[in-house]
This record gives structure tokens, sequence and C-alpha cells, in this order.
């Protein structure tokens, strides 16, 4: 039963860890394409 709880806790660590890595990558990905749309505006 231990062992599963640890098992639960590296999976849960990793999944928090994945969120805050897709978290990060939205945001890069946001502020692309706001870049990406200044640049459209000015031509």
């Amino acid at each position: 039963a231990k062992e599963k709880e640890t098992d639960m806790k590296l999976f849960a660590k990793l999944v928090s860890e994945r969120s805050k890595l897709a978290k990060a990558a939205s945001k890069i990905a946001e502020e692309q394409a706001a870049v990406q749309l200044k640049g459209q505006k000015k031509k």
C-alpha cells in the first residue's frame, strides 16, 4: 500500500509539473501570437 502511495505522489508531482509547463507554453504562444498580430498591422 505504501508503494502505491508514493507512486500517487510522484504522479501528482508529474502532473503539476506538466501543467506548469503547459501554462508557460501557452503564455509564450499567446505572446508570440500578439507579436505576430502587431507585425501584420504594420504592413
